[in-house]
């Protein structure tokens, strides 16, 4: 009988297995049904070589204290048990993907993603170290993403197990993927055995964490397991600023207190971080500087990121020439006054951009007319680069008009406005497929366009200075204003 068929048959009728997962480290982790509640669960079996001399019974008993946390950033443990001698324990089916696989696609994340982040784990882990439950192995993997908030996994595990344990064998601490630890954000205590590991090796794994998500990498990357145990006993990794120099000094200065080696030189409480982060996040670490444009540009048009804190520029030469287009920049909006240029390209001089954030952070929308058929181009604001790979925000409007203003929704769909000659048109573009909202009757051009995050509503001015309101399930736009001297609309 292999685990599978052995572990449903001590569920019984309770749970149904529905499939294994991958990427569960040591652990065996199945999706299934609880069958009285209609819910998904996540059960986690244990491995042989994992629990070795420990007694199952002390570890469901150590478990329970895990088992008592309830926090919005925290997934807690359902119940615990045992198959064939290995403890298993049942957890949420959380519907959404890890920290580790956010940062295989993109990378380092955004300063204003990676605050949001940290300060969502650092108050799992106040909540938890309050109540005497440490974690002992923070690191991306044990860190999902659901409904645009953090959550934490594998709360208290690692310390069941090491508490019941009936012996110690060496290497227990250090070996590499298991629960109890692992090397790449192990705290200098932790490594070497230390049998008074308290909570503040969490907030070192915590400052492990903190790196990577702001250099792409834990420190020490690309050593082996027994040099990065080294490194962490005694070297000082690279400082976070001069790997990213964009990085707020509040935060840079917290990611480096927590990796002091000795734990009386880190923050003592997770509270603490959160105090920090929570400073940072309204603060910026510093100051309100925002990077200025190009000498002898002027800023023409500008989109700032809710969630990334990223100001997307669009600069105009005030003497055009093929030597100096207009360009697009992306800038921190908070803490330092660097800037990066994702992209420059000559613009007819009437382009003026009108940049817009998709949702996820990390891609703008902008009026575009030069070699593009669609008008509107996605640019990648941290690859350095426009999208040309046929995922043009609106697909082909040749003949549509010429767009003008673009605002994009909650839901990433891309709303352009269009002169057409004879009325002004907006269009509303769900993957790449334009769909015609509304008609404004005139020859008037659109100037400025901003759409609710639902999509249910839209304001839109035009170059007489009128100010036009459309609501879904309207038979057309309604005037509110007949003029206005300059323009521009937002919700």
């Amino acid at each position: 009988m292999d685990l599978r068929e052995q572990l449903q048959s001590t569920l019984g009728t309770s749970y149904t297995l529905e499939r294994e997962l991958g990427g569960g480290g040591m652990s065996r982790v199945f999706v299934a049904n609880e069958n009285a509640l209609g819910r998904k669960v996540v059960v986690k079996v244990l491995p042989p070589e994992m629990t070795q001399g420990v007694s199952v019974e002390r570890f469901k008993r150590e478990i329970q204290l895990a088992a008592q946390l309830q926090h919005p950033h925290i997934v807690p443990v359902h119940a615990s048990g045992e198959t064939g001698g290995l403890p298993f324990y049942t957890m949420p089916f959380v519907d959404g993907a890890s920290l580790r696989s956010r940062l295989a696609k993109v990378g380092a994340l955004p300063i204003g993603e990676t605050i949001s982040i940290l300060r969502e784990v650092a108050k799992a882990l106040a909540y938890a170290h309050e109540r005497g439950v440490v974690h002992r192995d923070i690191k991306p993997d044990n860190v999902l993403i659901t409904g645009g908030s953090a959550v934490v996994t594998d709360f208290g595990i690692a310390k069941a197990l090491s508490a019941s344990r009936l012996q110690a064998p060496d290497g227990t601490l250090t070996q590499l993927g298991t629960s109890i630890g692992t090397p790449a954000y192990m705290a200098p205590e932790q490594a070497a055995g230390d049998p008074n590991v308290d909570h503040r090796a969490d907030l070192y794994s915590f400052g492990c964490l903190a790196y990577e998500l702001l250099a792409g990498n834990p420190p020490f990357h690309g050593r082996t397991p027994q040099r990065m145990l080294a490194a962490h006993m005694g070297e000082r990794p690279q400082a976070i600023s001069e790997l990213r120099p964009d990085t707020p000094p509040l935060l840079g200065e917290l990611v480096m207190r927590c990796l002091a080696k000795e734990p009386d030189d880190r923050p003592q409480t997770a509270a603490d971080l959160v105090r920090v982060l929570e400073s940072v996040a309204t603060s910026g670490g510093a100051s309100d500087t925002i990077a200025m444009p190009n000498a002898g540009y002027v800023i023409t048009s500008y989109a700032v990121s809710a969630d990334t804190h990223e100001l997307a520029l669009f600069e105009t030469d005030c003497a055009p020439s093929p030597a100096r287009p207009q360009g697009l920049l992306v800038s921190s909006v908070r803490g330092t006054a660097t800037s990066h240029t994702i992209a420059f390209q000559s613009f007819p001089p009437m382009v003026v951009g009108d940049p817009s954030w998709e949702p996820d952070g990390r891609h703008v929308d902008a009026v575009d007319r030069t070699g593009n058929s669609a008008g509107i181009t996605r640019w990648d604001a941290f690859a350095a680069k426009s999208i040309n790979d046929g995922s043009d925000a609106c697909g082909d409007l040749t003949g549509a008009g010429l767009a003008t203003a673009v605002d994009v929704d909650a839901t990433g769909s891309a709303w352009v406005a269009l002169q057409t000659g004879t009325s002004m048109d907006v269009v509303r573009c769900t993957g790449g497929t334009p769909t015609k909202m509304f008609t404004v009757a005139g020859n008037d051009s659109p100037q400025d366009l901003a759409v609710t995050a639902n999509g249910r509503a839209v304001l839109l001015t035009d170059s007489a200075g009128k100010v036009w309101r459309w609501a879904s399930g309207s038979t057309g736009p309604t005037m509110l204003s007949p003029t206005v001297p300059q323009p521009q609309v937002s919700w």
